[in-house]
């Protein structure tokens, strides 16, 4: 297992999830699912999993809706600026 990598912002403390056992580590920081029974717990882990590791997971707002940044859908954003950046040259 690798290690995590910590990185600082203002808000929140991102760190890089390389694995399915960093994420449910991660996750059951934030949330205490110790009423619900081990099946459930596992059902909602694997719910709301990261789809790519490594990822960055990112909590949007005090609902606790997260996001996962991983390096396939950055390089697809970065694309999508580009494009858009390329057609308001023209």
């Amino acid at each position: 297992m690798q290690t995590v990598i910590n990185l600082k912002t203002e808000k929140q403390t991102l760190i890089v999830l390389h694995s399915f056992e960093e994420f449910k580590k991660w996750y059951l920081r934030f949330f205490d699912l110790s009423i619900f029974a081990e099946g459930e717990v596992s059902a909602l882990l694997n719910e709301g999993k990261p789809e790519h590791y490594p990822c960055i997971p990112l909590i949007l707002d005090k609902n606790m809706n997260l996001i996962f940044f991983d390096a396939t859908s950055v390089n697809c954003w970065c694309e999508q600026l580009k494009s858009i950046t390329l057609k308001h040259k023209h």
